[in-house]
């Protein structure tokens, strides 16, 4: 039964291929239409190619020889880890691990020149390919743990990262298996580099993620976007928009739950002299100065806003009148 999965129509095979093929297309517009994507988007599109010349050699078994088919596919099944681990890395803009990427390569390669020449290649292959895989999953996915958790959430980050988990620790039983049957049960003829149903698991994964990371890519730009648009782009500050809705919330709070809170409006004295006599780029400086300066005098709990023109307005949560007052004087004082 297991034999059949990779003796099954050659278009199975070609048609799994086209998909990958067209994820990588994907990428490539991607790449193209998101500037800060371009980097992590050429490796995603790397690994959809590899990943489908891998598919192609399997969909050729029968034509070509078996240990082509196992040995070459080993290659590329590392070569297609090392593209897929290096476009996360990338995209959470982590330092390049070129050495690290290279050494696994190397290694691929030693073990498929060292399996030639072993006593039993088909059980020196049984163990070392599924092992080396099992290392290159469990790089990926502890590279890249930690962001994904930190910018989406635990909960995206473990759905992903368990099955993956998951996949690593079967490849680690295949190689424990064959070890341990070693002259037991003879080690069957290899069409593939590791068993079928891993094979076809990996393919499914490859789908996963290629879903996974182009939907947190579009997260990310939403959540971009989103903040563009609710910061005055010359101060860096809060726009009118994003302080009329903490305004809402707040006052919502209020009629809640009682908490006082208390808004400051200060504007700049002047300041239309200023651009008739140097000018708007001096006004957009005086602008920036003052924003740092009111920036810097608050609590870590207030909230700044360029409210329009040379107005600034302060939302004070938990602040009765006497406090408000003080802090209005504060920020005076430091402009």
């Amino acid at each position: 039964m297991d034999m059949e999965l990779l003796h099954g129509p050659r278009g199975v095979w070609v048609a799994i291929a086209v998909q990958l093929v067209l994820y990588g297309a994907g990428w490539a517009v991607a790449g193209r239409l998101i500037p800060g994507l371009r980097a992590s988007a050429q490796y995603w599109m790397a690994f959809s190619v590899v990943g489908a010349l891998t598919t192609l050699l399997l969909g050729q078994h029968g034509q070509i020889g078996n240990w082509l088919s196992a040995e070459v596919g080993a290659v590329l099944l590392v070569l297609t880890l090392t593209c897929a681990t290096r476009a996360a890395e990338l995209f959470f803009q982590q330092p390049p691990r070129t050495r690290e990427h290279l050494g696994a390569l190397a290694a691929v390669i030693a073990v498929v020149a060292w399996v030639r020449v072993a006593p039993d290649p088909d059980l020196a292959r049984a163990i070392a390919v599924p092992l080396l895989l099992a290392l290159q999953i469990a790089r990926g996915v502890t590279a890249v743990h930690a962001d994904l958790r930190r910018e989406f959430g635990p909960r995206l980050a473990w759905s992903l990262h368990v099955p993956l988990g998951g996949l690593g620790l079967a490849m680690l039983a295949t190689a424990i298996q064959a070890w341990m049957d070693r002259g037991v049960a003879p080690v069957p003829v290899p069409i593939a580099p590791v068993h079928p149903w891993l094979l076809l698991t990996m393919l499914v994964m490859a789908g996963v993620l290629h879903f996974a990371y182009a939907g947190m890519a579009v997260s990310r730009l939403a959540r971009r976007l989103r903040q563009l648009s609710h910061r005055d782009p010359l101060t860096g500050l809060l726009n009118r928009r994003a302080m009329d809705e903490l305004l809402q919330q707040e006052w919502q709070r209020h009629q809640r739950y009682g908490e006082p809170f208390a808004v400051v409006l200060a504007d700049i004295d002047h300041f239309k002299r200023v651009n008739e006599t140097l000018g708007h780029g001096a006004g957009d400086d005086v602008l920036a100065l003052v924003a740092g300066r009111l920036q810097s005098a608050l609590r870590p709990t207030d909230r700044l806003a360029r409210y329009g023109g040379e107005q600034f307005l302060v939302l004070m949560p938990a602040t009765d009148h006497a406090q408000a007052l003080a802090a209005a004087e504060r920020l005076r004082v430091r402009v």
